[in-house]
């Protein structure tokens, strides 16, 4: 991967990408680098979040930059916007919009495990006007979703 194609992955990653900048504050420093061949800049990113606008700095460097060999890498690892974290688990809203479509009267989501994708339901029916509630667990298997009555331990 080239510079420019890592900025270009941040810029995908991110809702902005700053300016590239020396990471190296000492112009003996930048000599020591560009005696081992290789550069070393930090680009600010920003990771956008309801109203929030959180800054970070990216460290990374290029090797035998702005030749035919250019290599660039990230100093620690491959970032990810903290935005990403927060969306990438989808599971209480699937579960949520998967049990209204019940035929139950009413039901409450009485726990969740979303690593494991799984959560404990009461869902409450009727009979002769007599509320009859029931424990269920519902988990995902696949893409679809699965009820179990829970009889318990």
């Amino acid at each position: 991967m080239k510079k420019d194609e890592l900025l270009s992955e941040l810029a995908t990653k991110f809702y902005k990408v700053g300016i590239v900048t020396d990471a190296e504050a000492s112009v003996v420093g930048r000599e020591l680098r560009a005696a081992e061949g290789v550069n070393w800049y930090l680009v600010g990113v920003y990771d956008k979040d309801g109203e929030t606008l959180i800054r970070k700095n990216i460290p990374f460097y290029i090797e035998g930059e702005g030749t035919a060999e250019e290599q660039a890498f990230y100093a620690d690892k491959v970032p990810a916007p903290k935005s990403a974290v927060v969306v990438a688990s989808t599971f209480g809203a699937e579960l949520a919009a998967f049990v209204a479509t019940q035929a139950w009267i009413t039901y409450d989501i009485v726990s969740t495990n979303d690593g494991k994708e799984y959560a404990f339901v009461k869902g409450y029916t009727a009979k002769d006007n007599v509320a009859i509630g029931k424990t269920y667990l519902v988990k995902r298997v696949g893409k679809a979703f699965q009820i179990y009555e829970y009889v318990g331990d």
